[in-house]
């Protein structure tokens, strides 16, 4: 194929010398357009650069306009019985805290058996009989279903612990001849308190029913008794199910860790604590002076 060149032989024209006058014109008009790309490309920069600025002012804005809700007391004192947290509202000041009982939760136990897989029921013409475990302060009773072969120790501690309900199974084994079966509630209180029925299978009734105000033929005994908390704040006595308590006073949470000793209350401390605020203030500030040197940075002109 021809080269460019040669194209003008026999013409006296120099095709090459034309060639890169026709690219240095184009190039011409070119450079304006480019000279433009590289602006708006330094525009969109500058605005990406701005909008972030305006984006941490918009942030440390947000925190200061829920200062209220900042924490504007701390606790101070040391206690052992209990721990305490603050989430605002509190005044502060001492208050006298004397635990008095701990919130627990019910465990029933089995009688004794020499084996975890022999079957403790009896054979049933339907294969199946059914356990119902009900508590107070749960809106649906447990309800486990077992076969003739379920109804062994582990096959009972199995099919409860299935279901991931309100009460867990657990089987002890006081030595290699010694089993009891455990079932305990997950939560504290006597709302939580377990009533244990058997329907279906006259065996297994005897050795796992349980009502609590029966005064015999269960199966089940009382090993832990359901009980709630009770703790005394400047003489006032409070009653939860659980062992943390809210909003006695409002604001302030009490974890309980332990009982106090009898006629020995601790000083529960809260003092005022400002750290939050200042912090919240300080972080506008310093957002706010840093979005002016952002625009003022990206807006200078520069004479060319």
């Amino acid at each position: 194929m021809a080269s460019v060149s040669s194209l003008g032989v026999g013409s006296n024209l120099d095709l090459s010398a034309l060639l890169d006058k026709l690219n240095a014109a184009e190039q011409q008009r070119l450079t304006p357009l480019t000279t433009q790309q590289t602006s708006y490309k330094a525009q969109l920069t500058a605005w990406g650069v701005v909008k972030s600025a305006l984006q941490k002012v918009q942030t440390a804005s947000d925190a200061l306009v829920k200062a209220d809700k900042i924490a504007t007391t701390a606790v101070t004192s040391k206690n052992t019985a209990f721990s305490a947290t603050v989430d605002g509202g509190v005044p502060a000041g001492n208050y006298t805290v004397e635990v008095l009982k701990m919130a627990q939760s019910q465990t029933l136990t089995s009688q004794e058996f020499s084996s975890n897989k022999d079957k403790i029921g009896g054979t049933t013409g339907s294969d199946s009989r059914t356990i119902t475990i009900s508590q107070p302060g749960q809106k649906e009773p447990m309800t486990v279903t077992l076969t003739d072969d379920q109804t062994s120790l582990t096959g009972i501690r199995d099919a409860i612990n299935k279901q991931n309900g309100s009460v867990t199974a657990t089987i002890i084994k006081a030595d290699d001849d010694s089993y009891y079966l455990s079932l305990t509630s997950k939560e504290t209180g006597v709302s939580n308190a377990m009533t244990v029925t058997v329907t279906g299978d006259d065996t297994l009734k005897q050795k796992l029913a349980y009502d609590p105000s029966a005064t015999s033929g269960n199966g089940l005994k009382q090993t832990v008794q359901a009980s709630d908390a009770e703790v005394k704040i400047n003489d006032i006595t409070i009653t939860r199910s659980s062992n943390t308590i809210k909003d006695a006073p409002e604001g302030l949470t009490l974890t309980l860790l332990k009982e106090t000793e009898a006629d020995k209350p601790e000083q529960l401390t809260i003092t005022r604590d400002n750290t939050a605020m200042k912090t919240a203030i300080q972080s506008f500030v310093d957002a706010y002076n840093s979005l002016q040197t952002t625009i003022s940075s990206q807006t200078k002109y520069t004479a060319v």
